[in-house]
């Protein structure tokens, strides 16, 4: 490897990841192992072996108890996965591992600093855990960008047109809705508002209830059973955004489930899912203080956008034509790599100011558990707050005080950040005083202060600072990280066969005899054959294989045009 470093933008996304850098002044995609630019965010952890994108796909079939997904959803939770109890933050820190090793293959360059992307109404806690993923890689993580920030940002590079926009970022596990402001090579941040657990998954899941609805008896079938189901649902999602009807077959022990669904029945079902959307929307609106009328143009990201039921319930919503450019999927990762432009200073970015805001209030306890805000949702980025606040007891000689995210009234019913005190000498009720600062940055880092002339002790601490790694957190995820990095580069006969195996149990016994006979051939003409004529051999096979299961899970082709 050379001996140059760099900085790599990581697109951590729910369902799949993308990775970027700069080079020669350009955004360059860098490929996975298998040339694709797309890596899907999933992680199969067996005993010996560490999976993760396409080849967790591809083992998922063979391994449902150790293959996960939409982990990203439990970022900054106690949830954990499988019998080895894996974190959230433990499986992303193996994605952003794979993607910096496709980096350094691509580059023959050390991967030192990552910039990466959280959707922007990730918590400070879901903010700490992504950057402790990175940092459990070995790799600083100093920047963490809203998702919605790093879309406006290439949106403006593109058009390079001004006016109020509302940055519409539907993936496939979160919601954020965002309004910004462009102007004079400003992109301000201007409201944000959102739901962690509303995504495209949602929409699937409603295709799975409706098919269970019609066939009970499959409410309960096996997990590995449930997962080759959901992976129909995701195909059907996909074909009703350019058919009117889809038809869904399913085999379970030797029977065939089917159903068909219509555009209009899938909306009808997709009502609560629209009223949530509704909902953020208006919030944002209302936030930013603006009517839907005075939005310019709409910036949608994320792949779920492209759903057909989400551009016209967005347009009668908005009352205007829906903006599906730039690319919903390569939005966020392109407005990355221009932040690494600005970072590094790149002649032509100098002037590009990027604001930010803070998307919950931040605040302390006072008195008979009611919340007392010092910094308000939507302020802008970075910010420094000051509130003065007085004893409630005589003589009291400590100030204990909670620091919660949140906009309810009620402390308690906020996010706990952290508790703390500080001594105060000892003086009537309400003589003595304190004055609590809260400054947040740009990065998402709270830094708590309790001054004044009556604090015998000041009081300094950060909620969330980059050294928040543990000797031992590292130590346990060693072994994961060195499975990966020992996996051999190119793993395409192996995707191959797992794909074989999982096509197998998802075809009608018609199709797998045609399967069988693929395989088999597959199998006598790799014997003895060159690394080159393994590669074609192996896109030649790939190919007969993407025939074969367009004409079992296309339900639009006519019969005299199946292969």
């Amino acid at each position: 490897m050379g001996g140059h470093y760099m900085k790599a933008a990581i697109d951590l996304g729910t369902t799949n990841s993308l990775v970027m850098i700069r080079r020669n002044g350009k955004n360059e995609l860098v490929p996975n192992q298998f040339g694709e630019y797309s890596t899907p965010s999933i992680v199969t952890v067996t005993e010996d072996e560490v999976f993760v994108g396409e080849m967790a796909y591809a083992k998922e079939v063979l391994y449902p108890q150790s293959t996960f997904r939409l982990f990203k959803r439990d970022m900054g939770s106690n949830q954990t996965f499988g019998e080895r109890k894996i974190t959230a933050i433990e499986l992303s820190a193996m994605v952003i591992k794979q993607l910096i090793k496709d980096v350094e293959a691509f580059t023959n360059e050390r991967v030192t600093e990552v910039v990466i992307s959280v959707p922007a109404y990730f918590t400070d806690e879901q903010r700490q855990a992504t950057r402790k993923s990175a940092l459990i890689c070995g790799v600083e993580a100093n920047r963490i960008i809203n998702e919605p920030s790093a879309a406006a940002l290439s949106y403006y590079q593109i058009d390079k047109k001004e006016g109020q926009f509302l940055v519409f970022d539907f993936g496939g596990g979160t919601l954020d809705a965002t309004v910004v402001d462009i102007f004079d090579d400003i992109v301000d941040i201007v409201a944000i508002a959102g739901n962690n657990q509303l995504g495209g998954h949602d929409l699937d899941m409603i295709i799975e209830d409706a098919f269970i609805e019609c066939h009970p008896v499959l409410a309960n079938i096996s997990s590995d059973s449930k997962k080759i189901l959901r992976s129909k649902m995701e195909k059907a999602k996909i074909a009703l955004t350019t058919f009117p009807e889809v038809s869904i077959d399913f085999k379970y022990e030797n029977t065939n489930y089917n159903m068909k669904l219509t555009q209009q029945d899938y909306i009808n079902k997709s009502e609560p899912i629209l009223m949530k959307i509704r909902k953020v929307v208006a919030q944002v609106l209302r936030d930013a203080e603006i009517k839907a009328e005075d939005i310019d143009d709409v910036i949608c990201v994320g792949g779920s956008c492209k759903s057909i039921i989400i551009q016209n319930y967005l347009e009668d919503l908005l009352n205007q034509r829906i903006n599906l450019m730039p690319n919903p999927d390569k939005v966020v990762i392109d407005g990355l790599g221009l932040m690494v432009a600005i970072i590094n200073r790149e002649p032509g970015y100098g002037n590009t100011i990027l604001t930010d805001v803070c998307p919950f209030s931040l605040g302390v306890d006072v008195i008979g558990d009611i919340y007392s805000p010092i910094i308000s949702r939507n302020t802008t980025l970075p910010v420094s707050r000051t509130r003065h606040y007085v004893t409630i007891n005589d003589y009291q000689r400590v100030v204990r005080f909670s620091v919660y995210q949140g906009e309810n009234l009620v402390a308690s019913a906020n996010k706990l950040l952290m508790s703390g005190e500080a001594p105060v000498i000892m003086k009537k009720k309400g003589a003595a005083s304190v004055t609590v600062t809260f400054t947040y940055d740009i990065n998402g880092i709270l830094d708590v202060a309790i001054t004044g002339d009556d604090v015998k002790k000041e009081y300094h601490n950060q909620v969330v600072t980059n050294k928040i790694i543990t000797d031992q957190e590292v130590a346990r995820m060693m072994p994961y990280l060195k499975l990966i990095d020992k996996s051999e580069s190119s793993n395409r006969e192996i995707l191959l066969e797992s794909r074989f195996e999982r096509l197998n149990m998802e075809l009608m016994s018609q199709s797998q005899e045609r399967l069988r006979d693929l395989f088999m051939t597959f199998r006598e003409e790799k014997e003895g054959a060159s690394k080159g004529k393994l590669i074609q051999l192996i896109n030649k096979v790939n190919n007969q294989l993407d025939d074969l299961e367009r004409s079992i899970f296309d339900p639009f082709v006519k019969e005299n045009n199946r292969h």
